[in-house]
């Protein structure tokens, strides 16, 4: 929603032309499952902290932002994680902090439950690709219907971030 009389986001009081929303997941949701059950944080191989990778028993994920156009001009972008293979998994690490890294592009599966969309785009394919080497790769394109319209569409963002935890 946007204060038409300053031009100031009515969600929380910031200029539209410095607002862009971000959300970060810490975990993947499958190793947040595990944290619950008692899983040590230092059983997981990596670091969250620094957006990159993290490894889990058969598992691997990476740091990928899906970004989400809103009414009223506002933005909102999710650091969420992508599952993939193994070799994906290498290969990233091996050439984040490279000047390969503006190559990265990945494929794999969504691995968190984005509201306002939920359980429906977890586990979605899509596609990651770094569009800027100072930010993650962000999600760029999907096979998976919702996940393709949430690329694309613009969506309300009374919906959108009335979902989001506070």
């Amino acid at each position: 929603m946007v204060d038409e009389a300053n031009g100031a986001c009515a969600f929380c009081g910031r200029p539209l032309d410095a607002h862009d929303l971000n959300f970060r997941f810490r975990f993947p949701d499958a190793v947040v499952d595990l944290l619950e059950a008692g899983l040590e944080e230092s059983e997981i191989e990596g670091d969250p902290s620094l957006d990159l990778v993290i490894m889990l028993e058969d598992a691997y994920f990476i740091r990928v932002l899906l970004q989400v156009r809103l009414t009223d001009g506002l933005r909102v972008t999710f650091g969420t994680w992508l599952e993939v293979g193994f070799d994906a998994f290498e290969g990233a690490a091996e050439i984040w902090w490279t000047p390969g890294y503006g190559d990265l592009v990945l494929s794999g599966s969504l691995a968190n439950a984005v509201a306002p969309w939920g359980d429906e785009l977890m586990g979605a394919p899509a596609t990651a690709t770094v569009l800027n080497v100072e930010h993650s790769p962000y999600i760029t394109s999907s096979d998976h219907p919702l996940l393709s319209r949430v690329l694309q569409d613009e969506w309300q963002s009374g919906a959108v971030l009335s979902a989001m935890p506070h």
